[in-house]
């Protein structure tokens, strides 16, 4: 079903690879949907774009941009596809004794502030 009608738990991914063509794109509407998706609890969804162009986000529109506020996690060059799986998955990782819904959902350390 849909991301709101899930009953087991489990988050939504949407990978978006080659992330600076979508913020090349003069309609973001997507990027922007997606990223409002995240910031709702119970929706339980995760974005994850790659992109080896750093300069992506200042392509995107300011309402856009402002739902990546604090939530990027960069790494340059990727050591390697084995590591960066690894340093992705170690982020994500939410832990059995996770806040509520509502609560922060990855540790400062990883939010790229």
């Amino acid at each position: 079903g849909s991301p709101s009608s899930r009953s087991d738990g489990q988050p939504t991914f949407f990978i978006l690879e080659e992330f600076h063509a979508f913020a090349a794109h003069p309609r973001q509407s997507l990027i922007y949907n997606l990223l409002d998706m995240t910031q709702q609890p119970r929706m339980q969804t995760v974005v994850l774009a790659e992109s080896s162009a750093l300069s992506c986000i200042e392509l995107l529109e300011k309402r856009v941009r402002s739902r990546f506020s604090g939530r990027q996690i960069l790494f340059m060059p990727p050591p390697c596809p084995a590591r960066a799986l690894t340093i992705l998955c170690d982020a994500l990782l939410v832990p059995s004794s996770s806040p509520p819904a509502d609560g922060p959902a990855l540790p400062e350390v990883a939010r790229g502030k």
